[in-house]
């Protein structure tokens, strides 16, 4: 695992597996969210332009792989967005869906958007 969870705290998620809290950690200046977790990374990438925030990928590696940490890092990057008043643009597949799941967020996404053609 490359770097360290030394960013501010922006929030929590349940470890399903480990049964404990564990912090997502903003690099706002490297654009991710991340939480660490028994040697490993799960991540959510970003660029932030103006008040624009553009999701453009979200992995959580096979070893963390149903822990529910994808879900945690989709919603903090959201819910921070709301926080910051920015417009959402999610380029992430992952996160695309998870807006589609939770109607609360579809408010959030930027009217300019337009979802990438999928192949």
């Amino acid at each position: 695992m490359s770097g360290t969870s030394d960013g501010p705290v922006a929030g929590f998620v349940t470890d399903s597996v480990a049964g404990v809290s564990r912090p997502i950690h903003l690099h706002r200046h490297h654009g991710r969210f991340v939480i660490d977790a028994d040697g490993h990374r799960a991540l959510l990438e970003f660029r932030l332009r103006g008040r624009v925030l553009s999701i453009l990928h979200t992995e959580a590696p096979p070893e963390l792989s149903g822990r529910g940490f994808a879900n945690a890092l989709a919603r903090t990057a959201l819910e921070w967005a709301r926080a910051e008043g920015f417009t959402v643009k999610p380029y992430c597949p992952f996160t695309a869906g998870f807006i589609q799941r939770h109607p609360e967020f579809k408010d959030l996404v930027d009217p300019e958007f337009k979802a990438p053609a999928v192949d």
